[in-house]
Formats: structure tokens, C-alpha cells, sequence
């Protein structure tokens, strides 16, 4: 019990606003989640088309 006492009003199970700031936090995660796949989603479009205009320049010589 006195653990429980120790910790933050907030950080408790039976806190008034556990469950909506449960929810608020996985939605931020959710958010940095697809924020995180667009950077890569981004990067992979630049190294394809990076990869495009390097192919496109080269040519065969013979």
C-alpha cells in the first residue's frame, strides 16, 4: 500500500483519467508510428530514384 501511496495520482489504475491518457499515449505512438514509415517510405523513393538517374547515365561502349 504504500508503494501505491508513492506514486503519482496519474500513474494509478483507478486515476479518473487513466484510460484517456492510455488512449492519448497510443495514439501518439500510433502517430510516431506512421510519421517513422514515411521517412522510410521517403528514403527508399529517393534511393530508387537515385538509383534511376546513376542507370539512366550509364551506356554501353563497345
Amino acid at each position: 500500500m504504500d508503494a501505491v501511496r508513492a506514486m503519482p495520482k496519474a500513474d494509478r489504475l483507478d486515476s479518473k483519467t487513466y484510460v484517456s491518457d492510455y488512449h492519448r499515449a497510443v495514439a501518439a505512438y500510433h502517430d510516431q508510428l506512421a510519421e517513422q514509415r514515411k521517412k522510410r517510405a521517403a528514403a527508399a523513393a529517393a534511393k530508387k530514384a537515385a538509383n534511376a538517374r546513376r542507370r539512366g547515365s550509364l551506356h554501353a561502349v563497345g
